[in-house]
């Protein structure tokens, strides 16, 4: 699929409703894509390109034009987020030029290119950022996650709800975090039940939740004290199983480090160029700090 020409149709419309973005990967995929339009909507969030909501008509929204900053010890990185086209692509590299930055385009494989730009100074990128008219923040991802509440206060939004019957039933398993089916489901845990769609519950303390995947697994392996992330500061890398997705807004801020979709490796997510700043809090708020 071309990703580059999706985000360019999709910044053309500026908003609409899932039907016209499904409609969008449809005409644009082919046949050797594996196409899960519910992924896709995951990595334009991830990336900072568009927004989505699931609840009531399923709108979607592409976001304003942004760069946002990391800032290193010798220099400003950015990276392009957003509506985009041509145009500010061309106008980009020419004030970047001017202004003695570096702009560079990179290919990923399940995303629109990274566009990065260093600057020599915060001054020097906020002034790039106003000739553009676009949108600047500093220190994105860090200024993100501290404003994100802990992952277990989510709790007080999932309404409890009695599970569904005559679903297939999995238990997510702290000791191995992967699915593994059950025949019943009387005892606390996290539960998965699949038929014509997932849907997810959460046992304990006596109640039942309803609760997206990305919270009830984490409140799982916190209820363990068990912990699946694994963070190598030298590296600047941090490694997450599969089966433990973040948070659409984690993952917004672990993903603006790079500007780039993490990497699948056996079984496993892996984020790069993350600072241990930024680092730290993540793994604070998701409850998965000891293994860096």
């Amino acid at each position: 699929m071309n990703d580059n020409l999706l985000l360019d149709y999709l910044s053309e419309l500026g908003q609409g409703r899932w039907a016209q973005f499904r409609q969008a990967l449809d005409y644009l995929s082919s046949e050797e894509d594996e196409l899960y339009r519910s992924v896709k909507a995951r990595h334009l969030s991830s990336l900072g390109h568009a927004e989505f909501s699931f609840e009531g008509d399923m709108r979607w929204s592409v976001c304003e034009p942004t760069i946002a900053w990391l800032k290193r010890p010798d220099q400003l990185k950015g990276v392009l987020c957003g509506r985009r086209s041509p145009k500010l692509l061309k106008n980009l590299a020419e004030w970047c030029e001017r202004l003695d930055c570096e702009m560079t385009i990179q290919t990923q494989e399940k995303g629109p290119d990274v566009v990065s730009v260093t600057a020599p100074s915060t001054t020097v990128g906020e002034q790039l950022a106003s000739r553009l008219n676009l949108n600047s923040q500093v220190d994105a991802a860090q200024r993100l996650l501290e404003v994100l509440p802990d992952v277990s206060q989510y709790l007080t939004l999932c309404p409890e709800e009695s599970a569904p019957r005559g679903y297939k039933t999995e238990r997510y398993s702290e000791a191995l975090l992967r699915w593994l089916e059950v025949e019943d489901d009387s005892a606390p845990g996290f539960y998965r039940y699949t038929h014509f769609h997932r849907d997810y519950r959460l046992k304990l303390n006596g109640t039942t939740l309803k609760t997206p995947v990305y919270i009830g697994i984490f409140i799982w392996l916190h209820q363990h004290n068990r912990v699946a992330f694994d963070y190598n500061p030298a590296a600047e890398t941090l490694t997450v199983p599969a089966s433990s997705i973040l948070p659409p807004l984690f993952a917004r801020a672990a993903t603006l480090c790079s500007g780039a979709l993490p990497q699948f490796v056996q079984f496993q997510h892996i984020y790069s160029q993350i600072p241990p700043e930024v680092a730290g809090h993540l793994l604070h708020k998701l409850h998965q700090e000891g293994r860096h």
